[in-house]
């Protein structure tokens, strides 16, 4: 009967062992704090969306065109921007984690990009008159009738990830986007 012989371990073996496999670990706990702060970015822009709606839909001013309600544009993308309660001056010192006053997060305030606020902050509004025989909204900027309309407010955000693995898996930003609707109450 032969007798085994234990088998010798090579030196450095479970070194290199552990160096591997705490590489893997390491970018799966980086990929999975990144992805939680996405999700925590959508929630932050979702409520800012919400704001905005909701704002449109219960604060429609009088419009000198057409002697209806319409939605103050400037107002509702103000309220989106400031919907996590900090003013606009206090942008650069702020230890938030979703920049609204910086929404393609190129480090600088949005409030002198008018095209950029236009583009991420779109506000639009629904006819909810299509089978009432009431005429239609009209969704002309920058006083858009509201009447018998229903508000839509979409943001988007690009969320940067914390993570420099992100960028080595081709993720070296993301668009976030959220949408909300709200009826028109007057």
């Amino acid at each position: 009967m032969a007798t085994r012989l234990p088998k010798r371990k090579r030196p450095g073996q479970s070194l290199v062992e552990f160096a591997l496999s705490i590489t893997l670990l390491f970018m799966l706990m980086s990929a999975i704090i990144d992805l939680g702060l996405a999700f925590f970015a959508y929630q932050g822009i979702a409520g800012a969306a919400q704001e905005g709606a909701v704002y449109a839909a219960f604060n429609p001013v009088i419009s000198n065109a057409s002697g209806g309600p319409a939605v103050n544009d400037a107002e509702v993308r103000s309220r989106v921007r400031n919907e996590a309660g900090v003013a606009a001056n206090d942008f650069p010192n702020r230890a938030r984690f979703v920049r609204l006053h910086d929404l393609n997060n190129d480090k600088v305030d949005d409030i002198g990009q008018p095209a950029v606020l236009t583009e991420r902050i779109v506000i639009s509004t629904i006819s909810n008159a299509s089978n009432t025989g009431l005429a239609p909204c009209n969704d002309t900027v920058p006083q858009r009738t509201v009447q018998f309309c229903d508000m839509r407010v979409r943001v988007r955000y690009t969320y940067k990830p914390f993570f420099y693995a992100a960028g080595l898996l081709g993720a070296g930003e993301i668009t976030i986007s959220a949408t909300r609707q709200s009826t028109i109450s007057r």
